[in-house]
């Protein structure tokens, strides 16, 4: 069974391991300049039974358990017949051990820093996805992170990755309220933004669009999930214009070769995109998108 958020973990539990073990020291994670930190209203599932529940947690504390926990599994390999609990393994952990793990946690949320090196870093992950990123002046703006988490019976014990991919061998697909995102980035219904999800087993980031959708007068976004791990939205623009790519990865152009902008609603609202649920300005044809 996973743990919630180890970095709260008081040196109780080590305390009974005796002199042989290590006792989890505090770890150092620089979260201080991180962007889009708050901004997820809700997710909806798509779970008629409703035997399980999606969350969004805090990204800085998602991250450093999604990477202790696949330490724990490493041990765990290792010594398939530990009575250790999760937490005693933890707790275990070596200096160079939980050094490792915050240099990776650490570089994991160097994607979501305000800084131009980060950007830099984002839209790296774009052409390692197959994007061609234009030239000039671009930028992928964070809008929010969260780390993604699932729990049985809609907020009992939370589900491991190995009992959600077997349970979603295709991934899972919810639906994330982005009102809030809408109405303070200047994004409208139609518009694209893109999901950075990193799956902590394999080290990878992916990007995943998701087109903005009027749902019950709110707007929406849908993605499907691999796994159960960090994640950022964010908007891609070009000269402080929201942009949109093709399947070749390339910006869409006009007949003139001119960059087709995504967003004609300037300064939308809550109340803007509720009156607006039916429009279509500014959405990218559907031949055009992923």
């Amino acid at each position: 069974m996973k743990m919630k958020k180890i970095v709260a973990l008081v040196t109780a539990s080590a305390l009974c391991l005796g002199m042989s073990m290590t006792v989890m020291a505090d770890y150092s994670i620089d979260d201080d300049n991180l962007v889009g930190t708050n901004g997820i209203d809700a997710v909806t599932n798509a779970n008629p039974n409703g035997d399980y529940g999606v969350n969004m947690d805090n990204v800085v504390d998602g991250t450093l358990y999604e990477i202790q926990q696949k330490y724990v599994d490493e041990y765990r390999a290792k010594y398939p017949d530990t009575d250790l609990t999760d937490e005693q393994i933890v707790a275990s952990f070596t200096t160079d051990q939980i050094k490792a793990i915050e240099d990776e946690v650490n570089a994991v949320l160097d994607v979501f820093r305000a800084n131009g090196e980060s950007n830099e870093e984002r839209l790296d992950i774009f052409k390692k996805n197959g994007y061609v990123i234009p030239a000039g002046d671009v930028e992928a703006v964070v809008l929010a992170t969260a780390d993604l988490t699932a729990t049985w019976n809609n907020g009992g014990a939370e589900m491991t990755d190995e009992e959600f991919k077997k349970r979603f061998p295709n991934g899972m697909t919810q639906q994330i309220n982005v009102g809030d995102l809408v109405a303070k980035n200047d994004l409208g219904i139609g518009d694209t933004v893109y999901v950075l999800h990193y799956d902590v087993t394999t080290g990878v980031w992916e990007t995943i669009p998701a087109t903005v959708q009027s749902v019950g007068g709110d707007a929406w976004i849908t993605v499907n999930f691999k796994s159960l791990s960090p994640i950022g939205i964010v908007k891609v623009m070009s000269n402080n214009k929201v942009i949109a790519l093709d399947k070749a990865g390339k910006p869409i152009t006009d007949d003139k070769g001119n960059i087709k902008v995504v967003n004609t609603n300037k300064n939308t609202t809550s109340k803007d995109v509720k009156v607006k649920a039916a429009s279509t300005i500014g959405k990218s044809p559907k031949t055009g998108e992923f």
